[in-house]
């Protein structure tokens, strides 16, 4: 196998193709962009030219709606047009599911990137969830936007309300104490599982080397320390070049030594303990180490996409001239309706104001 480090150090130096800078910040090219819509007239027009499908949807109950903060209602106005920047996933640890789902995934490259797109909701319900930081449901309704998106737009349909429920097979997974309730859970389980097994492949790595292993050998291995944390940069601001070579070197390890992780484990061999492994860290690698041996394979992007395969868990890509989910109009805020997310350029207008328009 190619040294590590010379591996690790390539994925090191592509995270300059970022969507967000080491800083923090994001380019200017990254950020949603947005086209100002001069006023009701040309607002009129664009509704009868470029977004006139998403318009009839609208009128005949199959509108999409997006809830934003109130200060993002005010940058928006009344209504214009966006175009979606790259995105990272909000109230979540790990950036894992979005980058999946944005063309690593061989199910999932003809869907509209979950990094680049503009995601609303079927029910109003849903989308007012995000705009419930105003006090009253009149304030509500002022951040309840309709999103038309452009003729020819693809759109991805998820099956339920909300996309971290929307995968069965993570419900059934268990071992011991570990058990995941969502799709987040499931994602950071899995970034533990990384970094459990880098450390013990390390532990591994120096033990067959022997007691007088040279400093050079010993350095040779180091980079199977740094996997974790340069997968967590990559999934956050790297390309998705560096994400495939970090997982494929992941499984080429796995290849050689998954027996022996799980014999280490089972058999609490004191390497666990000198390392600090807690129940939970031993469960929970032991959890991803079956389930790859259940489904046959050491691929680690082979097994995520058998258990978030798009088509298998219901999820649909349809253009807009085909989208046909009835909306469901309530004020009553929460889980309803269902999860739906373009990459297009999107009209967004708010909703009491195109009311006023029909």
């Amino acid at each position: 196998m190619k040294d590590i480090n010379d591996i690790l150090n390539h994925v090191n130096n592509i995270l300059a193709d970022t969507a967000k800078t080491r800083s923090g910040k994001k380019p200017e090219r990254y950020k949603i962009k947005k086209i100002p819509v001069d006023n009701t007239q040309k607002l009129k027009q664009l509704l009868q030219a470029e977004y006139s499908t998403a318009y009839k949807k609208y009128l005949d109950g199959k509108a999409i709606f997006r809830g934003v903060y109130p200060n993002d209602a005010e940058w928006i106005g009344k209504y214009s047009v966006l175009k979606p920047g790259i995105r990272i996933a909000y109230f979540t640890k790990n950036n894992l599911y979005t980058r999946l789902f944005s063309g690593i995934l061989p199910s999932w490259r003809n869907y509209p990137p979950r990094n680049n797109c503009f995601i609303g909701s079927s029910s109003t319900g849903k989308a007012l969830v995000y705009a419930r930081w105003a006090m009253r449901v009149e304030e509500w309704e002022d951040n309840l936007y309709v999103l038309l998106p452009k003729n020819g737009a693809n759109i991805c349909i998820c099956p339920t309300s909300n996309i971290l429920f929307a995968f069965p097979k993570i419900l059934k997974m268990r071992e011991k104490s570990v058990k995941f309730k969502h799709l987040n859970d499931f994602q950071d389980g899995f970034m533990d599982f990384i970094g459990s097994i880098t450390l013990i492949i390390y532990e591994l790595k120096i033990r067959e080397a022997g007691k007088n292993i040279s400093k050079d050998a010993r350095d040779k291995y180091f980079g199977l320390l740094r996997i974790r944390r340069l997968l967590k940069e990559s999934l956050d601001s790297g390309g998705t070049a560096g994400i495939i070579s970090i997982l494929n070197i992941l499984s080429k390890y796995l290849s050689e030594y998954i027996d022996d992780l799980i014999n280490i484990i089972e058999e609490a061999d004191p390497v666990l303990k000198s390392r600090g492994f807690k129940a939970k860290d031993r469960y929970n690698a032991l959890l991803f180490l079956k389930e790859l041996k259940k489904y046959n394979t050491t691929n680690l992007l082979e097994y995520l996409d058998i258990i978030l395969n798009a088509k298998e868990n219901g999820f649909k890509n349809v253009t807009i001239e085909d989208y046909n989910i009835k909306a469901l109009v309530t004020k009553k805020v929460g889980e309803s309706g269902q999860e739906v997310w373009t990459d297009a350029e999107c009209l967004y207008v708010n909703k009491p104001f195109l009311e006023s328009l029909i």
